[in-house]
């Protein structure tokens, strides 16, 4: 799934047809992010580009946490 993910985040980003508005849109569902205010798919698709970025730095920041800053 998140190869899926992956991949979709580096396609192009404006919705040509309704399908795949919709499809981007259910991916989104499907991963777990459900949206409370509905936005475009091609903000969603950003967000994706996004989170490959700041999951790197989310890991830091948790062990930082966990650890008191003892590391």
């Amino acid at each position: 799934m998140d190869a899926f993910l992956h991949q979709a985040g580096h396609t192009r980003i404006t919705p040509q047809t309704p399908e795949m508005h919709i499809l981007s849109e259910s991916l989104v569902y499907m991963s777990g992010r459900v949206l409370r205010h509905r936005q475009t798919a091609a903000s969603t698709l950003l967000r994706f580009k996004d989170d490959k970025k700041m999951k790197k730095n989310k890991m830091k920041n948790r062990k930082r946490a966990m650890f008191g800053g003892m590391m």
